[in-house]
């Protein structure tokens, strides 16, 4: 993976990781876990491609699915 500022990272694994809120659950598919990046990256994109939304506002920033939030 590169970043960027031509930095070459690499991913040590990709897994699934579960959102869960309030009852409700969630996954995020195929995560890349990059241990060299100081920062959590989530493609907003591909959360809405996926059927759920992402919303932003004052207060952050929430991942919902048939309207409740789950992230």
């Amino acid at each position: 993976m590169e970043t960027d500022n031509d930095t070459v990272h690499t991913i040590e694994h990709i897994r699934d990781v579960p959102l869960s809120h309030v009852g409700r659950r969630g996954c995020l598919k195929n995560v890349l876990h990059v241990p060299t990046i100081t920062r959590n990256l989530v493609s907003a994109r591909q959360i809405v491609d996926k059927g759920m939304q992402v919303r932003f506002n004052q207060d952050g920033c929430f991942i919902e699915d048939d309207d409740h939030v789950i992230g």
